[in-house]
């Protein structure tokens, strides 16, 4: 063991005297003066006081006229005056005075197009890093925000704080490839470089191509600013090295490598003074690179480890223990000194089991020496302990424990031990023991000089710190699986302390916490919940009174746990302190707050949907506090579209109605000072903002959709009826804000699918108050809006919808659903007619026929029904047999009018044929409601509606026609209808009657305008064609007693009579190329019983006297 341990102090003792010095020297080139001193007077004496203070530098080449006192002049001078000390310039742009001064000299650099290495070599090469953190603090955040501003499109970045971040990390990167000061260790590795930047993008990581291409970048070249002298020895050193160096595929291959290279060195050294003869004195030589020794001391750890382990624990003996004591004490110094306290943990693990703090009724002296090992660890290798600090850490959390040690609970206080049980008294004299121990343990381990270790945190480095604060919380963690809060505390405190640092190092402190502090205040632990949920906002209320530069959002991340824990926490009290800690936040420090409004919102937005009444109500009130007191604070720092968010939310709460109104109300106040430029700036002219419309669109889209989203929704009938009319209002004050571009994408994007339940016909209860009110409110009112922004010039914005619009209400022709087709059919003739009514329809008849013939497509009875009928009877020779087998009070007549079929009969279900009679109503009084619009359009408009627009709506209402009448005439169809529903029968009767007397309408009007004498020919075309096809459909009824029906017979009256009409009042041409043919049915006609036919014929008959004479 001695032995053993004389080797671990050697090893140390060689490797302290041999550490390799860093050189730090710096080189100053010669300065040109006689040219300086012959251009500007005082310029000598100016650099010589430069090169001692910048200050006092400054001040002479003021006081010489060399420059003057403003920021920009005093960056270009720094940017371009080759004499000036570059370790001076970077003090001088560090400090925080010059913040003026640091902004005007980044903004002398153009990094448009440059990679970020390009950009960051280009910057540092005009100066040398100051040594001081919070200095290149200062200048790394400006140069963040000069490369993201001119690069805000590189895909590397979401926002200019992952600027800032990664660019402190290359630094860091440099200095640990580059830096002599580490040359006794493994240099950093890609994926070690990987870990540092997880998470650090806004949340999410870098890409990996990105990170490798700096990587390769800063380890390939060294940043070596211009008035620095090369060090050429260490120069060719390192570039042989490089190039006799393979590709290793790990780090352990790497180890291994340069280990065999330096055995392989030490080798070729000895073997020529092997081969010397016996007799000769050998002559040795002495190892002075470090790296040796580490990796030796990598090789041999574990066997040392167990060694010293294996005796402290066997062993008794007070020497024996010190020396294993020394061998501990060696092994930790070695490994901290390595920065390998992966190894080194194992060490400080091995002392801190030995402590005994748990099993005090075996505690012995040697124990204790573990334990004070372990308080010399925790003070002397405070700054390299790194992932040591777990075990020291949990080492004092069981010494705390050890105060709370109290007599066993047999014991009272004037019992006796003759008054126990045997198993109580050894319980009791246990429980002494331990106390007693206890007490020795504390009195060497005081809890004093315990609590300074978290005190001395701030003394920490920047690496340190964040090893000490995530062993911390892990060990706060094990304490609270206990119910005890030693650890919590000490956390608070810590944070308290460091919260001082520079941003990025504190938000890499802050995410072990924060994810510590999210599952200790989500615990349903009321009294520790409420610890953790105020020290989030002690912390919080500091961190904010630190300025934070725009593009950044260290106050947004600091805040987002109270985001989760709203969400997780299932105590009321709990959610409601987290409300109250945003309103106290609010009223004390809303000066300082800049990305932290975005937070503080969305925590209130989390709020909306609570289930609590008390906790919505009051994340409202301070919504409306936000909008009354703080919008400025809040429109200024980017939160606006939050706000919104947050607006939406509590539109949408399910506890109180009242509260999504003012929601709404204040939805529309939003809206109103985003138009008028409380905002953004609105331009004077046209309808964008200043700048990029990107920002337009962000901030309009949340109030726009969100009112699309509540009108959609599934509650409140008053909420949607007044977010329908809130979204109306908006978009009517201020559409004429909006582009092309944004009209068409909120129509597609937010407008259009307020109505995809449409598509859903089978999740649509028609009864519904949203079917009934909502929707047909809804789609109104954007048909009104668009009319009311539509012009025929083309002009407005709104144009590029109108197509969509059309569409949008084709859609709503459902057959399953005879509301929609309701909804439909007046919304395309309110949009029709309201355009005809600006004079803007004539470049759209095109697309509304073409509309309209889809729409009459989409709701054909007979196409429907041939959808239900079974397979084997469609259209394959079944004949009417196979709807008469369904029935057992089928006629023989219709047996007999069947056509012959060698197939079996398909019966169809009794559920088959209901539906199929609801679906045919539907669509045949859809036809209806389209017949009479149409109708009354044309009796309006019928002037302004160009010839082949008629002609073309004639020809699909013919089409229509002829495929209703082919049902109505006697088909397989039409004996199912007559067997189960003669309410259909009827419909169908008026769908086909209607559609004729509309083509007759059409054409006989044209016929009667003399300036359309190019339709002319068209219509006596269909006339003849359509005239005799009713006048036969008339007779025919009334001649085939197996087709009777006297509401078909009835149907036909009207348009015979308004046909007959019109004939009377058409020229005679076209008179008397009729008469000829209708000379055999009109004869017929005059036994029909109808007056109003026989009064019609009568006039006819006058008119052609002839043809009574036949």
């Amino acid at each position: 063991m001695t032995a053993l341990v004389r080797t671990l102090i050697s090893l140390r003792t060689w490797m302290q005297m041999h550490t390799t010095k860093a050189e730090n020297e710096e080189v100053v080139e010669k300065l040109d003066f006689e040219r300086h001193w012959k251009q500007k007077n005082g310029l000598k004496d100016g650099m010589e006081a430069f090169d001692k203070s910048f200050k006092k530098g400054l001040a002479l080449f003021t006081q010489y006229g060399v420059i003057d006192d403003k920021p920009e002049t005093i960056a270009n001078f720094l940017r371009n005056e080759p004499g000036l000390n570059k370790t001076k310039i970077g003090e001088c742009i560090g400090d925080r005075h010059m913040t003026e001064v640091r902004e005007a000299f980044t903004k002398t650099f153009e990094f448009e197009g440059k990679t970020f290495m390009e950009a960051l070599r280009m910057f540092m090469a005009a100066f040398r890093i100051p040594g001081e953190g919070q200095m290149i603090d200062r200048i790394v955040q400006s140069f963040a925000l000069r490369y993201y501003a001119q690069n805000s499109d590189h895909k590397g970045f979401k926002d200019g704080e992952s600027a800032y971040v990664l660019a402190y990390s290359v630094i860091m990167l440099h200095t640990e490839l580059h830096s002599p000061a580490f040359g006794f260790r493994e240099r950093m590795t890609f994926d070690q470089f990987v870990i540092n930047n997880e998470g650090l993008n806004d949340g999410e990581d870098f890409p990996n191509d990105f990170l490798r291409e700096i990587y390769d970048d800063v380890k390939a070249k060294e940043m070596k600013l211009t008035d620095a002298v090369p060090n050429k020895k260490e120069q060719k050193k390192e570039n042989n090295e490089k190039s006799n160096e393979p590709n290793f595929n790990s780090t352990a291959e790497q180890k291994k490598f340069y280990f065999e290279k330096e055995n392989v060195s030490i080798f070729n050294e000895t073997k020529p003074v092997l081969k010397k003869s016996k007799n000769t004195a050998l002559e040795y030589y002495e190892a002075v690179d470090t790296k040796h020794s580490n990796a030796m001391f990598e090789v041999t750890w574990g066997r040392f480890l167990k060694a010293l382990s294996s005796r402290f624990e066997d062993s008794n003996d007070t020497q024996v223990i010190s020396k294993v004591i020394e061998g501990y004490r060696a092994a930790a110094d070695i490994s901290t000194h390595f920065k390998n306290m992966k190894i080194g943990r194992h060490f400080v693990d091995s002392v801190a089991n030995f402590t005994y703090l748990d099993k005090l009724n075996v505690y012995q002296n040697k124990h204790m020496q573990a334990l004070k090992l372990i308080l010399e660890y925790s003070d002397r290798l405070a700054g390299n302990i790194n992932e040591g600090w777990k075990p020291i850490l949990s080492t004092f959390s069981n010494l705390e424990k050890l105060q709370a040690l109290r007599p066993h609970k047999a014991m009272g206080e004037d019992q006796q031990m003759s008054d126990m049980t045997p198993k109580q008294q050894q319980q009791a004299m246990e429980r002494e023991i331990e106390i007693q121990t206890s007490k020795k343990i504390l009195m060497l381990a005081n809890m004093d000089e315990i609590d300074r270790v978290y005190d001395k945190s701030v003394d920490l480095n920047d690496e340190a710190i964040v090893h000490f604060v995530s062993a911390l919380c892990h060990v706060s963690d094990m304490e609270l699986k206990e119910n005890r809060s030693f650890s919590l505390a000490k956390l608070i405190i810590v944070g308290n302390s460091n919260i001082s640092r520079i941003p990025v190092t504190w938000m890499k402190i802050w995410q072990p916490m924060s994810t510590h502090f999210i599952d200790v205040a989500s615990k349903p632990n009321r009294d520790i919940s409420m610890n953790a949920i105020d020290s989030i906002r002690q912390l919080a209320m500091k961190f904010v009174k630190r300025e934070e530069q725009s593009q950044f959002n260290f106050q947004r991340n600091f805040l987002k746990p109270y985001v989760t824990i709203m969400q997780r926490q299932e105590l009321v009290d709990m959610r409601r302190l987290i409300v109250d800690c945003v309103e106290y936040m609010v009223k004390l420090e809303a000066a300082h707050l800049r990305s932290g409004w975005q937070a503080l919102i969305k925590i209130l937005e989390v709020a909306a949907h609570d289930s609590s009444k008390d906790i919505v109500d009051s994340g409202n009130k301070m919504m409306q506090l936000l909008f009354k007191d703080y919008f400025d604070n809040v429109s200024e720092n980017d939160a606006f579209p939050d706000a919104v968010e947050a607006l939406v939310a509590y539109a949408q709460n399910t506890v109180d109605s009242e509260i999504a109104l003012k929601a709404i109300d204040n939805i529309e106040l939003a809206a109103s000072k985003l138009a008028d430029g409380n905002v953004v700036d609105l331009e004077t002219e046209g309808y964008a903002f200043r700048g990029s419309n990107d920002l337009h669109v962000t901030h309009w889209t949340p109030i726009v959709s969100g009112l699309a989203m509540l009108i959609s929704a599934r509650q409140n009938l008053i909420v949607r009826t007044s977010a329908s009319t809130c979204m109306t209002t908006v978009l009517t004050n201020y559409g004429k804000l909006f582009d092309n571009s944004m009209w068409e994408s909120f129509f597609k994007r937010v407008i259009a699918p307020i109505f995809d339940r449409v598509k859903q016909t089978n999740s649509i209860n028609k009864s519904s108050d949203w079917l009934t009110d909502t929707c047909h409110r809804a789609l109104s009112n954007i048909v009104d809006l668009i009319v009311n922004f539509y012009t025929p010039d083309g002009k407005s914005a709104v144009n590029v919808v109108i197509r969509k619009l059309f569409s949008l209400i084709e859609s709503f022709f459902v057959k399953e659903n005879d509301r929609l087709c309701v909804i439909a059919n007046a919304c395309l003739f309110s949009l029709v007619n309201g355009l005809i009514s600006k004079n803007a329809m004539e470049p759209l008849w095109g697309i509304f026929t073409e509309t309209l013939k889809r729409v009459l497509v989409k709701i054909d009875s007979s196409s429907e029904l041939s959808t239900w009928v079974p397979k084997k009877s469609r259209f394959e020779g079944v004949g009417s047999a196979s709807f008469a087998s369904s029935s057992s009070s089928s006629s023989s007549s219709q047996q007999n009018t069947s056509s012959a079929s060698s197939s079996e009969a398909i019966v169809a279900s009794k559920e088959e044929k209901e539906d199929a009679c609801k679906i045919i109503r539907n669509n045949c009084q859809a036809h209806l409601s389209l017949h009479e619009n149409l109708e009354s359009l044309f009796k309006s408009h019928s002037a302004i509606i160009p010839d082949n627009i008629i002609i073309d709506l004639s020809d699909t209402l013919y089409k229509n026609y002829e495929t209703i009448a082919d049902v109505n005439t006697g088909n397989d169809f039409f004996y199912f209808l007559k067997e189960n529903n003669s309410l259909v029968m009827n419909e169908l009767y008026h769908c086909e009657i209607r559609s004729m007397k509309l083509v007759l309408l059409f054409h006989f009007s044209l016929l009667a305008h003399p300036d359309r004498t190019k339709a002319h020919k068209n219509s006596v075309e269909m006339l003849h064609l359509t005239l005799p096809r009713l006048l036969r459909g008339y007779l025919r009824e009334k001649r085939m007693p197996s087709l009777n029906n006297p509401a078909y017979i009835e149907a036909f009256v009207v348009p015979i009579v308004f046909a007959l009409a019109q004939l009377n009042k058409c020229t005679d041409s076209f008179f008397g190329s009729l008469k000829e043919l209708l000379y055999p049915q009109l004869c017929d006609l005059i036994a029909a019983k109808h007056q109003n036919i026989r009064a019609e014929l009568v006039t006819i008959f006058k008119r052609s006297p002839t043809m009574l004479q036949k």
